[in-house]
């Protein structure tokens, strides 16, 4: 396989071998520009890798670390239960523009009734 970009040519060879290993990416002479890869792997031979049936890529998501770090939805469950105990620790005092942020419910009901109100030709009721 060879890829080209910028002047610089990079070159990957698979050799058929029992064990895997990689090499190469060494710094070539100024003039070159040309970078050579070498892989050695049993799935390089023909029906090496015959645990593989599909002829595209595998892409996993496992990491490397044993899954040890923390997924985006715990991330964010973290920060709303912190969230919601310093809410009942300093009371709503502790929101900022906690006028606006309490009208929020009140004014998406407002507006939603309004909106279905003309959707459906009725007069809007003011609450």
């Amino acid at each position: 396989m060879s890829f080209i970009a910028l002047q610089r040519q990079s070159t990957i060879n698979c050799v058929c071998s029992k064990t895997e290993s990689f090499s190469g990416g060494e710094n070539p002479p100024p003039a070159t520009s040309q970078y050579t890869f070498t892989f050695n792997s049993p799935c390089c031979c023909p029906d090496g890798c015959s645990c593989i049936r599909s002829s595209t890529p595998v892409i996993t998501t496992e990491n490397p670390q044993n899954n040890k770090d923390l997924s985006l939805g715990s991330v964010l469950l973290i920060i709303f239960f912190s969230l919601v105990f310093v809410y009942f620790i300093g009371g709503p005092e502790m929101i900022p523009n906690y006028g606006f942020w309490s009208s929020v419910p009140r004014n998406i009901k407002a507006g939603v009734s309004f909106t279905v109100s003309k959707a459906r030709g009725s007069a809007y009721q003011n609450f």
